[in-house]
């Protein structure tokens, strides 16, 4: 028995044995593939520019969990949309594959510790994208149809990304790439069921290259590693990252307020994409109006009063539109690309990083004991780029750099070290963009369009760059030649050493960025590299740093695209974006996106920021005036504009509806104008901006109709970009005194009866408009106890009742007619009406969102809406609904980017912080202290924020309530304070006295004077 056992169990160790070294022998197969191993690419290949069908294969050996950017083939690129193709493994190591803006993930894991074969296959045409592990289905997208794939000039790597992130950890035997869907059939029938476009087998771990098996004996290099980083210090101000940008989207923006770049961090390749902010395609249109629109005006307005909606909508589409192409967008102004000679080895202790405190960004690494570095920045004070290149070594430095651009432009050479690239934009703009570098040591050498940079101890470069462009409208926008300027700007530039111009831009960038401080506490996440803390920010408890970031980041790009002198403002892409048609083609859309990108200018201490827009929105009354005749009548006065204006001051209606036709965009831009005297209290500018605002609202005096009670209302009237359902099932947009317009007329004449009061002119037209503005119809409150956004009670038949636009509540926010305080019940209407709208949305729609519920004082609400859109994204492909969230580079995701979700998220928190909306006296403001602050930060400081009457405020709090409030006037008017506990001033026997809504402090203050609050 004893020896049978003995038999037994030698067998057993003996099979175990073999089982081992069996074992053994498949995990040394193949090649090992790690952050260690280098990244392994093939170039690109006109074979591989698939558009409808492809099918990706790997077999692999994983002994570990994958990181979730594990890539195994990689030949993509997203870039304001997504082009070519990838197979990855995700989180919990499911497998996943991309084709183009295609996603598809599996639900189950791949197993460790054996070989596995992982095939996806796509075909746009079919209408199949199918994953398989094992020869086993393990997703399949029910999607239809599919969108095709683009093509892309990337390279295609093996086990890491498109920038040399290698993430995959594990063996790699076998790759393929082939030209067409395979079925489920072919899968399982061979293993080659059709010839690969490209074949790789990985036999020996030894060889250096591959040649693929089919088509051309395609090389498969490997490259030197790009791993490693330091940690930094104090990230209050930083945004940093451990790898180079793999898409647009987690580049990082610098920029003067004119002139900016996007800047991508690769070790071997660097990549700035430049913008000007009045870089635009197309000409002005001044014959985009529909002729005679308005004599069809009766007949729209008879459906809409018979409530023939149907016919409404057909009319309205057919003569209240524009008939002409709206195709003008805002674009890139070209690449600078730099190529580096590095030694041979792995670069390691890499890091990229942005510092928005000083407006500078930079990349570092170290190949051997070599360290290599580059800082950027987009100088206001010298209207120049300027980067130093820097090498430890003597010598170390060389590259070659070229300036292009898509389309329409010409590079050439002046002398050895400088390029020249001239262009147009159409038949209106030119552009001229000057690149010089400058070098310690080494040489310089100009070859057609490039300059190739030998052997030198550190280079800078001066970009210096401009256009024809002039915002007048009477020389239809066409200014100077660029030329001139351009080349004086770089004759001053570079005539400067870097210390020094490093030293002008910071000056000149931290008198704005230096006003505001906001700390909400810290904690250990703060170390982690920016995207890694916004994977894991979630509610925000472990991370309250990362909000407070996030809101001086706002900050960051407001300053960066909107300085007082630029000639256009912030764009819907601040002045960042990349390629010829750009998203919503980058304007300024007047039924939200162009006002919230500078909800932030005023309450964050940015008030000449503001002056760009203010002054766009001027310049638009002669063209808005021809509209308002066009559509409303050739006796109408005033001027208008409708959805949206571009570059070229476009007025008119858009294409078609829901979009196209809205009549409050003029006096919404106008609320704007009144802000700016407001916060500041300058009355000159008042003086000089009253004309527009008059003109305005003469317009809405004069087009207003009558309801059937007397009550005033728009008529056609929309509500932007929603639909409604009448009770009896007719579906449509146009109706006749919707809410918003109704909201942002009552504004407007609000603001014109203050400002005739302030200005001691023009009493008759003031007392004119206050009678209008108590005529229009009151805010009304629905069935549901909702907020009624149309002329009727239409709200509960909604077939989309969480639509991103929340226009109804403009009352609420941006405006002033509803108050938590003041009007309780309509503010309990617009609660339920957020309750129905629901916490997610597109990026923006959650940023409005933060808004509306922090004028309901509901912190805790704006904390949730906060973390919503503090979610991770790389989606680049257009969603309308539910998909908002923030890029690694923390830009705000519709998506794609849009950057009124960064500024609509900076007021936000604002207003939790201060509100000052609620008046005592006529233009006499009440300055309310953290009015919504969230649980979640519960002590805290903030200083510089401005409030409405010319204040500016610091506050230092503990357990939710005020402990010392700094308050001083700028203008020695009086001030009055709310908290929710009694204040004292400092020094003086003056303390709050008790109010229904917590303590009210009075005192009078001198101009310039400085008062300490202190908690009684």
């Amino acid at each position: 028995m004893k020896v049978f056992k003995s038999i037994v169990i030698g067998i057993f160790l003996i099979v175990c044995c073999c089982n081992a070294l069996h074992a053994q022998h498949n995990h040394s197969e193949g090649v090992m593939f790690s952050a260690e191993s280098g990244i392994w690419q093939a170039r690109h290949s006109p074979e591989l520019d698939l558009t409808d069908e492809i099918t990706l294969e790997a077999t692999v050996y994983l002994p570990a969990k994958q990181h979730e950017g594990a890539r195994i083939i990689d030949k993509f690129q997203s870039n304001n949309g997504s082009g070519g193709f990838v197979l990855g493994i995700g989180k919990d190591n499911k497998l996943w594959m991309v084709a183009g803006q295609e996603h598809l993930s599996s639900q189950h894991s791949i197993p460790l510790n054996q070989w596995v074969r992982l095939v996806g296959t796509f075909s746009k045409s079919k209408g199949q994208f199918k994953l398989y592990l094992n020869e086993n289905e393990a997703a399949a997208s029910t999607r239809t149809p599919l969108l095709p794939m683009t093509r892309t000039n990337f390279p295609l790597r093996i086990g890491s990304d498109s920038d040399g992130r290698n993430n995959f950890a594990g063996r790699i035997r076998q790759v393929a790439v082939y030209g067409q869907y395979l079925s489920k059939q072919q899968v399982l029938a061979s293993r080659r069921p059709t010839q690969p476009i490209l074949e790789w087998r990985f036999d020996a771990e030894s060889q250096s290259e591959y040649a693929s098996a089919m088509r051309g004996g395609q090389k498969l290099v490997k490259l030197r590693k790009v791993t490693g980083v330091e940690r930094f210090g104090d990230t209050s101000d930083i945004l940093w990252y451990r790898n180079p940008a793999n898409q647009w989207e987690t580049a990082l923006p610098i920029g003067n307020g004119r002139l900016g770049a996007m800047i991508f961090g690769g070790p071997d390749r660097e990549r700035l994409q430049l913008n000007d902010i009045t870089v635009w395609s197309g000409s002005p249109q001044p014959d985009a109006d529909r002729p005679d629109a308005y004599k069809h005006l009766p007949e729209v307005r008879k459906a809409i009063r018979d409530q023939n909606y149907m016919l409404a909508e057909k009319l309205t589409d057919a003569y209240m539109t524009s008939p002409a192409p709206y195709t003008a967008s805002y674009q890139t102004l070209g690449d600078l690309s730099l190529q580096f000679e590095l030694p041979k080895g792995a670069a390691t202790q890499y890091k990229r990083w942005l510092d928005i405190g000083r407006a500078i960004s930079g990349v570092s690494f170290k190949i051997g004991e070599t360290l290599f570095s580059r800082e950027t920045f987009s100088s206001a004070a010298d209207q120049a780029i300027v980067s130093l290149i820097k090498s430890s070594v003597k010598g170390g430095v060389s590259f070659t750099l070229d300036l292009t651009r898509l389309e329409n432009s010409v590079t050439v050479a002046q002398g050895s070290n400088m390029l020249v690239m001239k262009g147009n934009t159409g038949k209106t703009l030119d552009y001229e963009v000057q690149i010089k570098v400058a070098l310690t040591g080494g040489s310089v050498k100009a070859t057609g369009n490039e300059l190739a940079i030998k052997d030198a101890d550190q280079v800078m470069l001066y970009l210096t760059a401009g256009t024809s462009y002039t915002l007048d409208p009477a020389k239809a926008y066409r200014g100077e030649d660029p030329h001139a300027r351009v080349s004086r700007q770089m004759a001053v530039v570079s005539g400067k050493s870097y210390q020094e111009l490093l030293g002008r831009h910071i000056a000149d960038y931290q008198q704005y960025f230096n006003r505001v401080r906001l700390d909400l506490g810290n904690s250990d996440a703060a170390a982690l590299p920016t995207d890694e803390r916004l994977m894991q920010y979630g509610d925000g408890k472990k991370d309250p740093s990362f909000a407070s970031l996030f809101y001086h980041y706002g900050r960051y790009l407001l300053i960066s695209s909107s300085r007082p002198d630029n000639l256009l403002p912030s764009n819907s892409q601040g002045i960042w974006g990349d390629g010829l048609s750009l998203p919503w083609l980058c304007d300024y859309k007047s039924n939200i996106n162009y006002q919230m990108n500078y909800w932030p200018a005023e309450q964050s201490n940015l008030s000449e920021l503001h002056l760009p827009m203010l002054r766009q929105t001027q310049s638009l009354q002669a063209a808005g005036a021809k509209t308002a005749k066009t559509y409303f009548g050739p006796e109408t006065p005033g001027w208008y504009y409708g959805y949206t204006t571009n570059g070229w001051g476009w007025t008119s209606p858009g294409a078609w509806l829901p979009w196209g036709v809205f009549a409050g965009g003029s006096g919404w831009a106008c609320q704007h104008l009144w802000e700016h005297y407001a916060f500041t209290r300058d009355k000159q500018y008042l003086q000089s901006i009253y004309p527009t605002l008059k003109g305005a609202a003469e317009f809405y005096l004069a087009t207003m109709i009558e309801d059937e009670n007397g009550n005033l209302i728009t008529s056609p009237s929309t509500s932007p970009e929603n639909t409604f359902k009448t009770d009896d099932g007719q579906k449509g947009s146009v109706s006749e005194g919707n809410t918003m317009e109704r909201s942002i007329i009552w504004d407007l004449f609000d603001n014109i009866a203050h400002a005739t009061q302030v200005l001691g002119a023009d009493a008759d037209f003031g007392t004119k408009v206050a009678a209008a503005r108590d005529k229009i119809r009151k805010l009304q409150i629905g069935r549901n106890g909702q907020l009624m956004e149309w002329g009727k009670d239409w709200d509960m038949n909604s077939d989309d009742p969480e639509h991103r636009h929340v226009s109804h509540l403009f009352a609420l926010h941006p405006g002033h007619q509803i108050t938590a305080l003041g009007t309780p019940e309509l503010a309990t209407a617009a609660k339920k009406s957020l309750q129905l709208r629901g916490n997610d949305g597109t990026g923006w729609s959650i940023a409005w969102k933060e808004n509306f519920w922090a004028r309901l004082r509901d912190g805790n609400q704006v904390h949730t809406l906060l973390s919503n859109q503090l979610r991770y994204t790389g989606q680049t492909r257009t969603i309308m609904a539910g998909a908002g969230g923030t890029y690694p580079n923390l830009f705000d995701a519709h998506p794609p980017f849009q950057i009124d979700g960064n500024f609509g998220a900076v007021s936000g928190m604002t207003e939790t912080l201060l509100q000052s909306m609620e008046t005592y006296a006529p233009d006499k403001y009440i300055i309310d202290l953290l009015p919504a602050l969230p649980s979640q930060w519960a002590a805290g400081s903030v200083r510089g924020l401005r409030a409405r009457g010319g204040f500016e405020i610091g506050i230092q709090w503990a357990d939710g309530l005020p402990a010392r409030v700094a308050v001083e006037s700028l203008n020695g008017e009086k001030c009055v304070v709310r908290s929710a506990v009694a204040l004292a001033v400092e020094g003086a026997q003056l303390s709050s006295k008790p109010d229904k809504n917590g303590f009210l402090l009075e005192f009078d203050t001198e101009k310039g004077g400085v008062y300490q609050l202190i908690k009684k």
